[in-house]
């Protein structure tokens, strides 16, 4: 750790405070670029994976989504780095941990995250560089690419808006949900800049100009509206010198007037909008609705971190007693909470989703009412209890998606932004000691009072469904497009023409081998040369095959039960897979013998640091040794390891399917999930669809999280009351083949003590015995009928997919391949793909078992795109790259296979190696494979590509009028959500 002084100075920088945090183990010091002002916050750990980034506060004044494009925008090229796209040359060859950059509603991040020093140097050194020298101010083809332009090959073709922004936004704003979030915004923040779009809405972001464009970024891309933010274990002096010589220095303090405006209260401020469903939808229990409140000012951490517990308590919490009185009410289908804290002004928002149009006063009399008898009769101190317990859980274990550096760095930035301390996001302890008083006082129940029922600052935000808001959007762009078009004189257009042919000409034009030199990249020699050995022993515990991984947890034990779910198919039948899938996303959630799900709940949020249920399917290489696998999986602290067992033994023995009422809830809310899911996540339903016809293990898949899963829901839902007793009784005979003896293996991640704990009492874990003793046999389920398939959905964009099995025309699984994939990724398929089609994402998928697709995400063209799929062969028989580019290459590649992981991914990494049957020496080998790719390894690939391409199956889910533009290609073409 590196100890910096107080009130010395730095390379420019003064240390103006040092704060000891206990949570983090680690001093946090906060400094001041005297000539520049620019800010620095320095969390001194000892964890090697370290955290950089520069923010910049970007209060919009409209809605043209101009902070958005300027992130964008600045990452592709700068005076130092002069290629079009520094960020993806880092994808491809840097060991980065994390890389990316973030728009929020009044700021912009720049995170990078690497364990390598050097690689982190060199991050820092592009994205400081990107930031403050950015090509955009010389070449508006960047603008034009990133943001909008109007598009025209010929002048006597129609114009067309294209730019990637543009078209992740059209896919942003085909979600009720992102439109609902913007609408609780405007509703409650009239009058200052957080009603704004920040990411850009489709409608306006055509109306920012190029001059406007440069005219935001000169006025908060300074040093002096800058927050920097260092993590880890690195050398602070030098990095500090660094910033300092190379770019701090040149800057002068600048007044830049970027504060966020305080918002006047508001009450009942009421803002409607309307959200896009098919002309075949229908409108009925489609309204969502949000009533909101200011709880006060960021500078109140325990007020901020109390709305987010009482968020729990009231309506995320399978007992929470607001959300549970909404839906006996008949008040919507969902019901939840959302506590906006990344604000000056935090909002706390009680949220209802499918309800009927006329219910608006309903919700808020009922909110009201049901709240006020919450606050008189009191709430359950078990609940309470629960939620207290599961967030401190979380902020202890430090078990993140992202690296944890930037995580603490976007929770610094709650209070730092608005000139708040910084460090009082990181410190937790004290402000949980307060919060505890609940569980002797009514202290949440003053809470709601305060900022709910006493409320001085509120709002409520709704919106409809319309079969006919799509195509009056669609209609008035075009009529956009096309008065522009009529307005322009014969030279006008040509001049548009050249602008188009400008832009295609850069966007084709590779990068010098001199500038591409200029972006710093590693050596072979810095990379492991051999995997990481995940520690895994095969032992007996109670009679049952257990995988143990032993590592230091810091006394939490993260233990996985695996039941092998072909059982339920060979009993039962293949129509039984959904209720596999279904009863995953019910246990915890309903009665059981000795429990109602309130009582359930609070003693699961207490005693467990997570619970739930999902599905896991583990290709092989020999199918008749699949794995498709329910899966519980547990964390807890060792005291609690004993009773979790009973618990645990609770849902999956005594779990009781009578109550229709909730059930009808959980189906309801289940399908809205997965609604929202599809039109946010398509690429993954349509690469089910895809793989579900290429390989064994994805059959199982897509019955079990598909369409064909939203399908069943679809169907069990129309019919409920019809047919509710078969289904329950479906659920519950599945429970009983699912969850015996013969189907488990164990997994569990602690040290040797833990270990011994686990073994001791996991035999109050009652298993029965159905199968007689006898071993699951291997069970095929129904091939799938091979199709092209196109789904229609309510959105603006589209996600292309198309695929086949490479090992049935004769090639096998090498390293190789994901060299291969990374080329395709940040190469050809980004350029045609995103670059020059539009598209937010594109990729490609190649798995061990055989299967190879391509997926593209927010994309605004379906022909275009399975044409780029289709000549992707010819662009690997071109293939001639040196031997310095095929080394970033393969650095990127190793990047990928050497994520850093928490213990728990660890040994969830470890389960997944043995049930696919992947032995240490087969990474071994995929390492070397990886490492001694050649250019003509690659280019030999190219027949591969070709056959896969020739054959390949397909499938898009999107926008109806693309899809139907090409009908041809599909076998079928179908509505999707109703």
């Amino acid at each position: 750790m590196s100890k910096l002084n107080l009130n010395q100075v730095y390379s420019g920088f003064t240390v103006n405070k040092e704060t000891f945090v206990k949570e983090l183990n680690a001093n946090v010091y906060t400094l001041e670029h005297t000539k520049t002002g620019a800010r620095l916050l320095y969390v001194d750990s000892t964890d090697d994976n370290k955290v950089f980034s520069i923010s910049f506060r970007t209060p919009p004044s409209d809605s043209t989504g101009v902070f958005h494009i300027l992130e964008h925008s600045v990452l592709c090229g700068s005076r130092k780095f002069n290629v079009k796209e520094p960020f993806v040359e880092l994808l491809k060859g840097s060991m980065n941990t994390f890389l990316n950059a973030l728009t929020f509603a009044d700021k912009t991040m720049y995170p990078v995250a690497s364990r390598n020093e050097k690689d982190f140097m060199n991050l820092m050194d592009v994205y400081m560089d990107a930031v403050f020298n950015p090509n955009i101010r010389e070449h508006d083809e960047i603008f034009k690419q990133e943001g909008w332009h109007y598009e025209i090959n010929e002048t006597t073709d129609e114009l067309i808006y294209k730019g990637v922004v543009f078209n992740e936004m059209k896919g942003v704003f085909s979600s009720p949900d992102t439109i609902l979030a913007n609408t609780i915004n405007e509703s409650i923040f009239p009058d200052n800049p957080y009603r704004h779009v920040s990411g850009g809405d489709p409608e306006k972001i055509t109306d920012l100009t190029y001059d406007g464009f440069m005219e935001a970024y000169y006025t908060y891309y300074h040093p002096s509206n800058s927050y920097i933010f260092l993590y880890g274990n690195l050398n602070v002096e030098e990095t500090l010198a660094f910033l300092d010589r190379d770019y701090l220095t040149k800057y002068d303090k600048k007044q830049i007037d970027s504060s966020i405006p305080l918002q006047q209260p508001v009450q009942k401020h009421t803002v409607v909008k309307e959200y896009e469903v098919l002309e075949t939808d229908t409108v009925e229990n489609k309204v969502h609705m949000a009533l909101n409140f200011v709880i006060g000012e960021h500078s109140d951490r325990e007020r901020a971190v109390a709305s987010q517990i009482l968020q729990e308590i009231l309506l995320t919490s399978p007992a929470a007693p607001l959300k549970k009185a909404l839906l006996a009410r008949g008040i919507g289908q969902h019901v939840s909470g959302m506590f906006n804290s990344a604000l000056r002004q935090p909002v706390f928002s009680i949220i209802v989703r499918n309800a009927h149009e006329g219910q608006e006063e309903e919700f808020k009399l009922a909110v009201i009412e049901e709240l006020t008898r919450i606050v008189e009769e009191g709430i359950d101190k078990k609940l309470i209890e629960g939620a207290i317990s599961g967030s401190e859980f979380q902020l202890r274990e430090a078990d993140f998606s992202m690296p944890k550096g930037l995580v603490y760095n976007l929770f610094v930035m709650d209070n730092w932004l608005y000139d708040g301390r910084p460090e009082d996001c990181l410190a937790y302890e004290k402000l949980f000691e307060q919060i505890k008083l609940a569980l002797t006082t009514n202290y949440f129940e003053q809470l709601i009072e305060e900022i709910i029922l006493n409320s001085k600052h509120n709002s409520f935000a709704v919106v409809k469904p319309s079969r006919t808001l799509g195509e009056q959007k669609r209609q008035a762009e075009l009529n956009k497009l096309k008065t522009y078009q009529n307005s322009l004189r014969t030279e006008e257009l040509d001049q548009l023409q050249k602008e188009t042919e400008k832009l295609i000409q850069r966007q084709s034009t590779r990068d010098t081998k001199e500038d591409l030199e200029q972006i710093p990249m590693l050596t072979l020699s810095d990379l492991n040369q051999s995997p990481e050995r995940i520690p895994c022993t095969d032992v007996k515990v109670n009679g049952i095959d257990t995988l143990w991984h032993e590592m230091n947890t810091s006394k939490i034990a993260h233990y996985n039960l695996y039941f092998d779910i072909k059982n339920v198919v060979r009993e039962l039948g293949e129509s039984y897979i959904p209720y596999v899938s279904l009863l995953s996303k019910l246990l915890g959630k309903v009665d059981t013998r000795n429990y109602n799900y309130n009582e359930l709940s609070n003693e699961i949020s207490i005693k467990f640091g997570g619970l739930d249920f999902s599905n896991k399917t583990f290709e092989n290489s020999n199918e008749e040794n699949l794995n498709v696998r329910l899966r519980a999986r547990a964390k807890v602290l060792e005291p609690h390891l004993e009773v979790s067992f009973h618990y645990l033994n609770e849902i999956i023995n005594h779990s009781l399917f009578t109550d229709e009422k909730r059930i009808l809830e959980l189906l309801q809310e289940i399908k809205l999930n997965l609604e929202m899911s599809l039109n946010q996540n398509g690429h993954s339903f349509a690469l089910m669809r895809v793989h579900s016809q290429l390989s064994h293990a994805a059959k199982y898949e897509e019955n079990l999280d598909g369409i064909n899963f939203y399908r069943f829901i679809c169907s069990i839902l129309k019919d409920f009351d019809q047919n509710q007793e078969s289904i329950l009784e479906a659920l519950e005979k599945t429970r009983q083949y699912v969850f015996t003896k013969t189907n488990l293996v164990l997994s569990f991640t602690g040290d040797q003590a833990l270990f011994n704990v686990f073994s001791e009492f996991l035999p109050r874990l009652e298993l029965n015995d159905l199968t007689k003793n006898h071993k699951v046999q291997p069970t095929e389920i129904s091939d799938t009928t091979e199709e092209n398939e196109a789904y229609v959905i309510s959105s603006g964009v589209s996600y292309v997919t198309k695929g086949y099995q490479y090992q049935t025309l004769g090639y096998e699984y090498s390293g190789k391949l994901k060299v291969l994939k990374r080329i395709l990724d940040l190469n050809y398929l980004w350029n045609a793909v995103r670059v020059k089609g539009g598209a937010y994402g594109v990729g490609m998928m190649i798995s061990r078992w055989g299967v190879c697709s391509f997926f593209s995400y927010r994309d605004p063209n379906v022909a275009a795109t399975f044409n780029v799929y289709d000549h992707a062969y010819e662009h690997l028989a071109d293939f001639n790259e040196d031997q310095q580019t095929m080394t970033k290459y393969i650095i990127g590649t190793i990047a990928g296979q050497d994520r850093p992981l928490s213990d728990r991914e660890k040994g969830e990494q470890s389960d997944a190696y043995y049930f696919s049957n992947i032995s240490f020496a087969d990474l071994e080998k995929e390492r070397r494979e990886i490492l001694s790719t050649t250019a003509e390894d690659i280019q030999g690939y190219a027949k591969l590509l070709e056959e896969i391409v020739a054959q390949g199956r397909s499938c898009v889910i999107g926008n109806k009028d693309k899809i139907n533009e090409n009908k041809e290609v599909f076998d079928v073409v179908t509505d999707l959500i109703s």
